[in-house]
């Protein structure tokens, strides 16, 4: 939590199994999940108004999410942060989706860096110039 705001935070992975297990390590560290999704149509799908997260935690190997969903979501949704990671080796750094991610996490990271990036990113603002 921050100051009196719960951080609100959509999840995107795969295996069910992953997605129950830091969805309760979450939720037990006063985050938020909006929604849970399987796959990157059905994240896009079910983001409305009503459950916009302020950040987007997606697993780079899902179906369905490539670059362009990662732009689809920060042309629809600027203000969520997107933040990928990766349960295999050897992250393209390079790759474009990893480019357009706000933060990117390695399989290496713990429960409790996750927990601290994503509270470090919520505070982030995005600033627009023209």
């Amino acid at each position: 939590m921050i100051g009196n705001k719960t951080i609100k935070v959509a999840f995107a992975d795969h295996y069910k199994l992953m997605r129950e297990g830091v969805k309760e390590y979450l939720l037990k560290s006063d985050f938020t999940v909006t929604l849970e999704a399987s796959n990157g149509n059905e994240l896009l799908n079910l983001l409305t108004e009503e459950n916009c997260p302020d950040i987007c935690l997606v697993e780079i190997h899902l179906k369905n999410v490539d670059y362009e969903t990662i732009s689809l979501l920060k042309i629809k949704w600027p203000n969520i942060k997107i933040v990928v990671y990766s349960l295999e080796r050897g992250l393209p750094i390079n790759q474009p989706l990893l480019m357009a991610a706000d933060a990117v996490l390695s399989k290496n990271i713990s429960l409790g860096e996750l927990k601290e990036t994503l509270a470090r990113l919520s505070q982030q603002k995005l600033v627009l110039t023209s």
